[in-house]
Formats: C-alpha cells, structure tokens, sequence
C-alpha cells in the first residue's frame, strides 16, 4: 500500500494483530485526530477485514461514562496509563493516601472499585494519586517497559523526562472526567480461548473482545497464544486455493481511490464521517438509557444508517500512496460503522451477562446473544 501496489498473500492461517479501537470513527476530545493525544492511525483496519472476510465481532454501543474517571494531566483523555498499564507497580490512592484501586488482577468486580472512587469524592479525599513509590525495582521496570509500549504512553514518559519527575519517588496527581459524557462504540473480532475466530485459519491477538485489562501485556501474552495455536493449525491443514474472483474485486475496491479522476479527499469523507456517528452517540445514549429508543431516536438512526451507505458510495480522490492509505482507512471506518448502527436496532445488546455478537453474510448482517461463561466473583464475595 506504501507503494501504491496491490499484494496477495497465500497462507494456511492469518493472525491478526492491528490494534484495539476505531478512534477515528468518531470525533476527537479535542482538536483533530492528527494534533491531539489520541493515536490517529487506530482505524479499524482489522475489524474491517473480519467484517468483510465474515467473521463475528463482539459489539458495544455507544453510551455515556456513568462514574469519575481518572486522567493524567487537564486535556490528556482517560486511558490504560492510569488504569491498567501502571500495574504491578502503581496503585491509585485517595488524598489520605487511602489505595482505590491496587491491581485488576485481584478479579474485584469493577463496581467496588467504582464505589470506592465515588466514596471518595461524597467524602472530599480528593485529589487522587497514582503511587508507585512502594513498588519494588522489578515491578517498576516492567510497567515502563509496558508504557513504552502501550500506544501513546511513551509520550507521557516523556514529558515526565523532562520535567525531571521519577516514579520512584513521585506521586502523580490525576484530574477527574465528568461523568455523563458520551462515548463511542467499539467492535473487535471474537475469539474462543485458542484465539481462534469464527472464520477457519483466522486467529486474532488484537483486536478481540475484553478479554482482562486492555494494556500492553494482555496482547503480549494474547499475541504468543494466538502465535502457538496458529502453528498448530496449521500443520492439519491443506494449502488454501485463492479465490481469483475475490482477488479481482478487491484489488478494484483498495485501488480505487488512485483510479478516480476527480473526488473529495479523505479528511473531507473522514470529517463528514465523524459527524455522522456523533449523531449515532446521541441517538442510542444521548437522549435516552441505553436499549430504550423512543420512535424519533429509531428514526434518527435510519437516517444515519442512510448516510452511512450514502457515504460509502463516495468516491474518494488520492494523489499519492500516502493518500491511497487514508482513503483505504476511512473506506474501513465506514464499513465498522455501518455494522455498529445497524446493531444499534437490536434489543439482545444490552442484556447482561452476554457478548453480543454480529457478522455479515452474503452482505446481510445477522447477531447474536453469546453467554459470558466466565464471570467476577458475586456480589456477596466482593
């Protein structure tokens, strides 16, 4: 794609490892998707692949933060950093230094996490603290190396450089996220405990389902697994024959771009994109709980469901291989979003204790309820 070229690889299993997240299909928190802290090249390139291949991919619908979240600094959104990525080593204390959260490998149901968060502030401990000031070396060295790779936490490693500030011995102070703030979808392919897709010879690491803590050494160890039951595969297998009629249609589908003489370029689809699905946020939880939709909200998701289609006909312009990738990137982000609003019209979603799965079929898309077998400790344990 860098060259403008079109390749065909012959395998007997694919293993996919493209990154969690479609951030791009929805509008950013602040500025644009190429100056803010969010990675711009998270675009649902994967999840593409297994919706068009026909795979099933677990789906969540939009819906709105319903507790305070943590951050790093004024204007840098909540993510792993401060969640997931810091551990073994950090821990998030309140202003009497009493421990909110320790490790999510505890397997504590979130909501006591919550609860103690929540607590905190009735009770005005605030401000909270990411501690790793009792971690040992061992423990240090690994969640750095887990900053370093978990998207853009290098950077907060960084900005800590320069500012000559040491996790040993300093405490980081966390500002907090409104509650009620809506948020986006999200779609990934699911896999069974070998990662093993829906689709033979399909294995994935990354995107998948929530499978633990979203951080760095899940899709370490995920992207191993998927590594070993694929070569496993793989010896049991025939050599596959390519389909030549496929192979046609999507050298015309990813090219196509490059072969249009005139067409909006990708950041206007891209941008026009963005608006669409902030009107399917407000749809399915901006004006009412999530599942209930009253008969102006079904309406209003027809009708992004229409412009989605509408703008899946656009013909985009690129000037140069460059562009051919981002134009073959937002050509993906359509593709998720139209799936995503059309399981917006489903009911089974938002049932608890399930993944709720869809794919398409000869272009058709179907779901499916899929029971969560394993589950947190009850209540009554927590």
């Amino acid at each position: 794609m860098r060259t403008g070229e079109f390749h065909v690889f012959q395998a007997k299993a694919v293993i996919m490892a493209t990154g969690m997240d479609q951030w791009r299909l929805f509008k950013p928190r602040n500025g644009n998707w190429f100056n803010s802290q969010s990675p711009p090249y998270i675009t649902g390139d994967g999840e593409a692949m297994a919706i068009r291949a026909g795979a099933e991919v677990f789906i969540l619908q939009a819906g709105k933060t319903q507790h305070n979240g943590f951050q790093y600094w004024r204007n840098i959104m909540r993510s792993s950093p401060a969640a997931t990525t810091c551990y073994p080593a950090g821990r998030l204390i309140n202003a009497e230094r009493e421990v909110m959260i320790k490790h999510p490998a505890a397997m504590e149901p979130m909501r006591k996490y919550r609860q103690n968060v929540e607590d905190s502030v009735a009770e005005g401990k605030t401000p909270f603290y990411l501690d790793w000031t009792d971690a040992s070396e061992e423990e240090v060295q690994y969640a750095l190396w887990a900053y370093g790779n978990e998207g853009l936490c290098w950077g907060l490693k960084e900005i800590m450089k320069d500012l000559d500030i040491d996790f040993r011995t300093h405490m980081i102070e966390l500002e907090l996220e409104e509650p009620g703030r809506p948020t986006g979808g999200f779609l990934a392919p699911y896999i069974d405990i070998d990662c093993k897709t829906s689709l033979e010879g399909l294995f994935a690491c990354s995107p998948v389902q929530f499978v633990g803590e979203v951080a760095a050494p899940t899709y370490t160890v995920l992207g191993w697994r998927s590594g070993e039951k694929a070569a496993e595969y793989i010896k049991e297998v025939k050599e596959p024959k390519p389909d030549e009629a496929q192979i046609v249609f999507e050298e015309m589908r990813v090219l196509s771009p490059s072969n249009t003489v005139e067409g909006p370029s990708w950041q206007e689809v891209n941008t026009e994109l963005n608006q669409i699905m902030e009107e399917y946020k407000k749809y399915v939880a901006g004006f009412n709980p999530p599942g209930k939709h009253d008969k102006m909200s079904t309406i209003g998701l027809q009708n992004t469901l229409e412009l989605l289609a509408k703008l899946k006909e656009v013909k985009m312009k690129a000037n140069d291989p460059h562009e051919l990738v981002r134009c073959n990137e937002v050509m993906n982000l359509i593709d998720v979003g139209i799936l995503m609003v059309k399981a917006a019209f489903e009911p089974d979603q938002y049932k608890s204790g399930i993944w709720f799965l869809g794919k398409l079929e000869n272009g058709e898309a179907s779901f499916r309820p899929e029971p969560i077998k394993v589950l947190y400790p009850p209540k009554e344990v927590a």
